[in-house]
């Protein structure tokens, strides 16, 4: 009986939390609904919205003065404002005469018409709390139900909250909705299709209590509390009231200012380097975050702003950031605890005992700077990326016709420092699903596609930014492209751009259609499939610090793609960066000369069939390879210049498979199979199939391996010879090496075993594979008979050597690596 009544209390406590998330994920449900009913219709604008906001616990009341304009087209039937299901409108009026409305959850609908341009300032009261189910309906369930957090690979449970509303903490931001808006937080059904609308915001704050009141814009004190008034248009105002302590600093004319929670002045009290010093560090971040984006911080000032644990945000791609940033704020976590943050203090030990002999006050003044300059990289991308700020928050560019145009838009500008041969160096999974999508279907089909993913949409995004980066410096400077994209910006800071205003300035002042090139980007089908062959770097002969680039490259394809060629120095300066359009069905020879020597070479596909999408050629001993002079340029060959009478058999290759030894039966894999799985290469025990840059293959340069073991594991290659003769067998040979754990297909000691086998002959033969350089390895000459050959390789390996340096670092193995086979008919020399 006792047992029973301690269990009952607890099994009460459980049914009351699921009942709670449950009743949670039913609301859930119903917003998102409303919001999908509501979507399509076209929406007004909110031009200026004064709040005047009183609080009383967990209740608020505001008077919303909200002055809302049609810059549609077409006149609109009626008017949709959004806000929080639970706060309770009480009055909506126009020059004092009540407004026809009724209300659907968190939309309100007036019954009203509003011609183009027409304008009209409505009156709404209302009052209530806060529901937080309404916030981030654009995130599946699972992602939201679930509660925990990681920090250094631990693992923290603290809830999920989405906005405060208490007696001695309030914390309100845009997505939850607390004041009436125009356009929704986010484009439920297609989130790349979001609408953004700037609106002037003044904000009155009626409170007495003690704590700090904070919001963007400059603030006043009056007798009944703060008031708030912005200089420019905003995406939305937030509102933070809580018991903080302050420090600031002027960084320029930016107005830095952190409040952070009294009991955890710790954390910044620590600092021992003078005011001058840290403001040179802060100046000198603030500066790299600026050349990052590669725009000024658009703002007067930036608010860090201390947030309890349990506040939650998530990153939306479509947005570069998460709601952790805001116009003029940044909200960042309770003592740092989700970002890798080590307190200062305790860096100061670390680093006194790691360097007793240096200088102490030397060393605690370098762990400061270390210390400040590692807040820096969470603020460039993810959860606490201040992306919005630079672009969102600045400017936005909105077209019916294309949607996600705004993103395209800016990842283009973001690329603009960036070199286009180091852009997309590596595969992923979103690159391959891309590349697998776009064969027969365009970014238009992407933004309809309701089962796409986010993140390969996202990566579609910014490959076809790069594309459009690459395309449109065939026809104008970079620099220009730049210059433009920025005035734009600065033109129309704080203002919703449209689509056709853009193209329009674009086109006269550049010479080039846009409208026309974004409608190519949007609706072509099919990618573009290249060869690339001799890919080389020589000196001109007889002509003294001249060299000659040459690369030949044919688009098998029906749609035209292009071609990026780079060379850099050994100090990795750029010496030649250019961009070509391939037509469909075209083989082309390139030539060019630089008067640097060359150490490295780039080949760039862009979005392309090609995964991955790059090629390189180092030269770290120099180039030694004399060439004659060609006339720079690029002409036009044949198909012949690729094709081979060699015999190549490919791991993709149906006459390519694997083997047990024990039973010689053919072994199945799923890899093998038409829905392709690459996998990163690590320490497999069964062969699987990975990319990389090294490997052989046509467009896709991929190959198998697996760890050394017994050599019971056989890769067969088959071919047949339909003429007798001589032939050289090669096979392709490349290092994969993996630092963690400890494997390379080329360790010191590493061996292959192969083994050719025709006409009831068999000869095996035993690589070094160390000694080996890349490319073509010969496995020897043969007189093959017609019919039937075959070359195996089994998994045995060698023994690698051991590292006696690496004390309790687990063991080398040895990676076997399964690529391509290749017979040459020769004539045999006596």
């Amino acid at each position: 009986m006792i047992s029973i009544l301690f269990f009952l209390p607890g099994s009460i406590g459980i049914l009351y939390s699921w009942h709670d998330c449950q009743n949670q994920e039913n609301r859930r449900e119903l917003y998102r609904e409303t919001y999908l009913h509501y979507q399509p219709e076209a929406k007004a604008r909110a031009i200026q919205n004064d709040i005047t906001y009183r609080s009383n616990g967990k209740y608020m009341s505001v008077t919303s003065k909200l002055s809302v304009q049609n810059q549609n087209k077409d006149t609109l039937s009626r008017v949709i404002l959004y806000l929080n299901p639970t706060l309770h409108v009480t009055k909506i009026q126009e020059n004092t005469l009540k407004v026809d409305y009724s209300r659907e959850n968190q939309v309100i609908v007036l019954h009203k018409k509003l011609a183009p341009a027409e304008r009209i300032t409505l009156d709404i009261d209302y009052h209530g709390k806060i529901d937080d189910a309404i916030c981030y309906l654009d995130f599946p369930e699972e992602e939201i139900s679930n509660e925990t957090r990681i920090r250094q690979n631990k693992i923290f449970r603290f809830g999920k909250e989405y906005s405060f509303l208490t007696e001695n903490y309030t914390l309100l931001h845009p997505e939850c909705i607390w004041y009436p808006v125009c356009v929704p937080p986010a484009n439920i059904a297609f989130p790349y299709a979001h609408e953004t609308n700037f609106t002037h915001f003044t904000l009155n704050v009626d409170h007495k209590k003690e704590g700090e009141v904070l919001s963007q814009g400059i603030s006043k004190t009056t007798d009944k509390g703060v008031v708030f008034v912005n200089e420019q248009a905003l995406t939305g105002i937030s509102l933070c009231i809580g018991k903080y302590e302050k420090k600031e600093m002027q960084l320029g004319n930016i107005l830095l200012e952190l409040y952070y929670f009294p009991k955890h002045k710790f954390m910044f009290d620590s600092y021992q380097i003078t005011d001058k010093q840290l403001q040179i560090q802060i100046t000198q971040i603030k500066n790299r975050i600026q050349s990052n984006f590669g725009r000024y911080y658009p703002f007067k000032k930036i608010m860090f702003i201390e947030s309890p644990t349990s506040y939650t945000s998530y990153e939306r791609k479509w947005k570069g950031g998460s709601e952790y940033i805001q116009p003029e704020i940044v909200f960042f976590p309770e003592r740092l605890f989700t970002l890798a943050y080590s307190p200062l203090n305790v860096a100061k030990k670390v680093a006194r005992k790691t360097n007793p002999s240096e200088d102490q006050e030397s060393l605690n003044t370098q762990v400061e700077k270390n210390t400040l300059r590692s807040f820096e990289m969470p603020l460039l991308g993810g959860t606490y990326s201040l992306s919005p700020m630079f672009y969102d928050y600045m400017s936005f560019i909105s077209s019916d016709k294309y949607p996600g145009v705004n993103t395209l838009l800016n990842d283009l500008i973001y690329q603009q420092d960036r070199k286009i041969m180091l852009i997309n160096n590596e595969f992923t999974e979103e690159y391959i699903a891309v590349t697998e999508y776009l064969k027969n279907r365009c970014l238009q089909d992407g933004f309809r596609e309701e089962n796409l993913s986010t993140k390969t949409l996202r990566e579609m995004i910014r490959l076809k930014a790069q594309y459009l980066k690459a395309y449109l410096s065939t026809r104008i400077s970079l620099d220009e492209l730049k210059q433009f994209c920025n005035d734009m910006a600065s033109r129309l800071q704080f203002s919703e751009i449209k689509l056709e205003q853009f193209c329009e300035e674009f086109t006269d002042r550049n010479l080039l259609d846009l409208q026309s090139v974004l409608n190519h980007l949007y609706q072509e089908k099919g990618l573009p499939s290249f060869v690339v062959k001799d890919l080389q770097a020589a000196k001109i002969a007889g002509e003294e610090n001249k060299y000659q680039i040459h690369y030949k490259v044919w688009n098998t394809a029906q749609t035209p793609g292009i071609i990026s060629l780079g060379a850099h120095d050994m100090e990795g300066n750029s010496l030649i960066e250019r961009n070509d359009i391939i037509p469909p069905k075209t083989c082309n020879e390139i030539y060019l000369e630089t008067m640097q020597e060359p150490s490295q070479l780039y080949i760039q596909t862009h979005l392309s069939q090609n995964i991955p999408s790059f090629y390189y050629i180092e030269y770290e001993n120099g180039i030694h390879q004399n060439a004659d002079k060609k006339a720079i340029g690029i002409f036009h060959t044949d198909s012949s210049a690729f094709l081979s009478r060699d015999i190549i058999v490919d791991n993709d290759s149906d006459k390519f498979y694997f083997t047990d030894s024990t039973e010689q039966k053919r072994v199945l894999l799923s890899s093998k199979s038409k829905q392709k799985k690459y996998t990163l290469v690590c320490d497999p025990p069964q062969w699987i199939e990975t990319i990389t840059h090294r490997s052989f293959g046509n467009p896709i340069r991929s190959t198998y391996c697996k760890l050394a073991d017994h050599g019971k594991r056989n890769a067969v290659w088959t071919t047949d010879i339909s003429q007798e003769g001589t032939y050289e067998i090669f096979f392709y040979h490349q290092d994969i090496t993996v630092s963690f754990p400890p494997v390379s297909s080329t360790f010191p000691g590493a061996k292959l075993h192969y083994a050719v086998q025709y006409a009831g002959a068999k000869k095996e033969i035993t690589i070094e594979a160390d000694l080996e350089a890349e490319g073509w390895i010969s496995l020897g000459i043969f007189d093959l008979p017609k019919g039937k050959v075959q070359v195996i390789l089994n998994d045995k390996g060698g023994i690698v050597e051991k590292d006696n340096s690496k004390q309790g670092i687990e063991a080398k193995r040895q990676l076997i690596i399964a690529d391509a086979v290749k017979w040459v008919q020769v004539k045999r020399t006596n």
